[in-house]
């Protein structure tokens, strides 16, 4: 949080038929302390509970060896880059990522829009008159209109997603440098700091339709929504062997190259309209895939063969696979959000007021 990551403090809806394809003790481990249901065929987590968990499941793997953490960020100087001491470059490093740019993958943008993200936490001892609403009710609200979007757990800690015209995410951008500059902290009860202004207007609307007290904000951050894919999802890597490594005297003054494998995943591969959603979704198909992937062209006969190296034709499938579900989620989903945005509908409700 310190280095302004906020993503922590957002909810996620996981699908029923993504979580039916992680093993058991995952599935169990994951939802031990928060198995919430909202709507029929799926349950509301925070992202920082998803981490955290999987960060835990993965401890005893760690603990025999199987599994090496390195608390550090990845950079064109990393040894490890350099040298190629891997076989596998999974990029699952979110929408800015490094590894993409690494491999020098272009993305292609479908379109952009506008929002804002109302970070709420409701304490459990309030009065009843501050009570939230309930999740069903969030749920029908949200569906009623195409403004206003909340995802929480529980009610009580979430996002109030808010759909913004470009005038209006600016306006957002220009209050918030003021209070950074000050630095100063954002309270929406200070109608001086945040007077009726348009935005600020927009966002205190939005708290009354779900019944969120202001006083519960802790962080209003602008969001730019820019749909869009990487070309390509697997590079093969060159990597020059350092002639120390070499094991022939006489082949010193040839070049020797090493060939690894660079995938995207998640965010790293496709970003989707919050509005219809399932980031994370598509995020954990496309690794699952990826693992799949991997696994069949690692195993012959039911036994584990690991070819070294690995080619880009042996993972034809996982680039199939992401094409097929940026389809589903960007073409048949998220497209079809930008084009009925909502400048219209907001451009005359100002001329009315």
């Amino acid at each position: 949080e310190e280095e302004g990551k906020t993503r922590r403090d957002q909810v996620v809806t996981l699908q029923d038929h993504v979580i039916e394809q992680m093993p058991e003790y995952i599935k169990q481990g994951l939802f031990q302390n928060i198995n919430e249901r909202v709507w029929p065929i799926s349950r509301n987590i925070p992202i920082r509970e998803v981490e955290d968990r999987l960060f835990d499941l993965i401890q005893p793997f760690v603990r025999n060896g199987q599994i090496e953490l390195i608390p550090e960020n990845l950079h064109e100087q990393s040894e490890c880059l350099i040298k190629g001491n891997f076989d596998i470059l999974v990029g699952a490093d979110g929408s800015n990522s490094f590894v993409r740019r690494y491999c020098n993958i272009q993305m292609i943008s479908e379109g952009l829009e506008y929002a804002c993200g109302v970070a709420y936490n409701i304490p459990n001892n309030i009065p009843s008159s501050e009570e939230p609403l309930h999740q069903a009710l969030n749920c029908i609200l949200t569906a009623s209109q195409t403004r206003y979007l909340v995802n929480s757990s529980t009610s009580r800690r979430g996002y109030l997603n808010i759909r913004l015209i470009q005038d209006e995410y600016k306006e957002l951008q220009n209050r918030l440098e003021i209070f950074q500059s000050h630095n100063e902290p954002l309270d929406l009860l200070d109608f001086n700091k945040c007077p009726q202004s348009p935005i600020w207007t927009i966002i205190r609307q939005g708290l009354q339709f779900f019944k969120i007290s202001p006083k519960y904000v802790f962080r209003v951050i602008p969001i730019e929504i820019n749909v869009r894919h990487a070309s390509i999802v697997v590079r093969e890597l060159r990597h020059e062997i350092d002639k120390n490594e070499k094991q022939t005297p006489n082949e010193y003054d040839e070049k020797k190259y090493k060939t690894t494998l660079a995938f995207l995943v998640g965010d790293a591969a496709m970003c989707v309209h919050f509005w219809p959603g399932r980031g994370m979704n598509s995020g954990m198909k496309g690794a699952i895939a990826l693992a799949r992937n991997i696994l069949r062209s690692c195993t012959i006969n039911n036994s584990i063969n690991i070819r070294r190296p690995l080619r880009f034709l042996n993972f034809l499938d996982y680039e199939g696979f992401m094409a097929r579900l940026r389809a589903r989620e960007q073409q048949g989903r998220s497209l079809r959000v930008l084009i009925d945005p909502i400048d219209k509908s907001v451009e005359a409700s100002y001329s009315y007021a």
